[in-house]
């Protein structure tokens, strides 16, 4: 049995009442309807047609047409298939014409006493019955949408992800027309808010959100707060519309500096500044929001300080700070200078979340660390970025200068689960990554 609605699905139904919908591609379906499509259109079809048949042995036999949505048109929608919307906009004039559908091939809907929208690959019995039904080819690569795609990080992580043919990647950003130019070759579809605003953004075919859209550290108290504002408003839309999988980028600042490093995981959290509140109020959102739906698979990132330079970044982090003024032969002042302070190379952040990315979610915890897992005086980078920006600055001498003060600030976290977990290492020492900075600066 089918319903069609330009597009299909196969029902399996209890007492009439359909309670597993797979999704169905059937070129003989549509070759019967479209030979229909021009009488309905005589006739005055303005709307949802909603045909139901089966196939017998002397081929498919339709038995009911209404010219009403269907049933499960609430649990289509959760599948990425919203007509009732689409409907609505063109009636409307709001995007006339430009209102397409799309179906998620990477999900299935059960009903219990409620809908729901699985991941395909979690149930092999019905991922055998959707590759029986459906002959031709259909998508394998699944939907990535990736929020601070034009950031820092973000550049790095699309560069990288864009070489897997296993996504097709979406990019929400503030400010499409600035970036469109510079990352329309990594992506299918760039959003705004307007488009999310609008629902242009179908979030039913998405299949794994990557949030990394946020405000820096360094950004107002009211900037901070209208990020912590647009992930509620992301992660609550994400969930109701059964996105399955969320990673969130959050921040090694949530432990505070009351707790001696190394942190763990199980570390108790101590956010002193607004953005570490900030950055643990996420986690604590989606983490609830997770209790709604048990089918949505999750982690919040703990992120180390990064380093690195790419077209783009700031000069907030120290090793930046102190390659300027290396290369331009400047006295490095250091206040202590015996203060421990842990950095990821930017590449390997990336190659982290990529990893990451790669990996079945089901096995994910909650929460994880990702740092280089090694610490380093304020005074040794200095020196070793003195040393590394004499081979470009023309061996010019760099003098670094100590104020004697006792500063006590330390960082540093332990991230072996997940090293572990995805069977991934950072490969860049410290070394490499000065040299990365040094030399990107010293280009510009």
């Amino acid at each position: 049995r089918f319903n069609y609605n330009r597009f299909g699905v196969r029902q399996t139904a209890d007492k009439s009442i359909p309670i597993e919908i797979v999704p169905y591609e059937n070129d003989e379906v549509w070759s019967i309807i479209d030979r229909l499509t021009p009488t309905f259109l005589r006739m005055g079809l303005r709307g949802p047609l909603n045909i139901q048949g089966r196939f017998t042995e002397q081929g498919l036999k339709l038995f009911e047409m209404n010219p009403r949505f269907t049933g499960i048109t609430g649990l289509r929608a959760l599948m990425g298939f919203n007509e009732v919307e689409a409907c609505v906009k063109e009636w409307l004039g709001i995007d006339k014409g430009n209102n397409q559908l799309r179906f998620n091939y990477n999900r299935f809907g059960i009903r219990q006493t409620a809908d729901k929208s699985i991941p395909i690959e979690r149930n092999a019995h019905v991922y055998k019955l959707l590759s029986q039904l459906n002959k031709k080819n259909i998508k394998k690569h699944k939907t990535l949408l990736i929020t601070g795609a034009s950031g820092y990080l973000g550049k790095h992580v699309l560069e990288k992800i864009s070489q897997n043919k296993n996504f097709e990647i979406w990019i929400y950003s503030r400010d499409k027309s600035r970036i469109t130019s510079q990352l329309s070759r990594y992506t299918e579809c760039i959003f705004d808010q307007d488009d999310l605003l609008h629902g242009r953004v179908q979030l039913g075919n998405v299949d794994v959100l990557l949030h990394m859209g946020f405000m820096r550290p360094q950004g107002q108290e009211s900037e901070i707060a209208e990020s912590l504002t647009f992930t509620h408003k992301l992660f609550t839309r994400a969930v109701a519309h059964h996105i399955p999988v969320i990673i969130n980028i959050s921040s090694q600042s949530v432990y505070g500096l009351k707790t001696p490093p190394p942190w763990t995981e199980k570390t108790v959290v101590s956010p002193q500044s607004v953005y570490a509140q900030a950055k643990y109020a996420t986690e604590l959102l989606l983490a609830t929001l997770a209790e709604v739906n048990r089918s949505l698979r999750f982690s919040s990132i703990r992120l180390s300080a990064l380093a690195g330079d790419a077209p783009g970044s700031t000069d907030t982090d120290i090793i930046s700070k102190f390659a300027r003024q290396a290369l331009s032969g400047e006295t490095i002042t250091l206040v202590g200078g015996m203060q421990q302070l842990e950095r990821l190379d930017v590449r390997d952040a990336a190659d982290g979340i990529v990893a990451m990315l790669n990996t079945s979610a089901e096995n994910w915890i909650p929460v994880y660390n990702l740092g280089s897992g090694k610490t380093y005086t304020l005074l040794h980078l200095a020196k070793k970025t003195a040393a590394i920006a004499s081979n470009y600055n023309g061996k010019k001498t760099v003098e670094i200068n100590i104020e004697d003060k006792h500063v006590s600030m330390n960082f540093g976290m332990e991230s072996s689960l997940f090293y572990n977990d995805f069977s991934w290492n950072p490969k860049y020492c410290m070394e490499d990554t000065i040299d990365y900075v040094v030399r990107n600066i010293h280009a510009q």
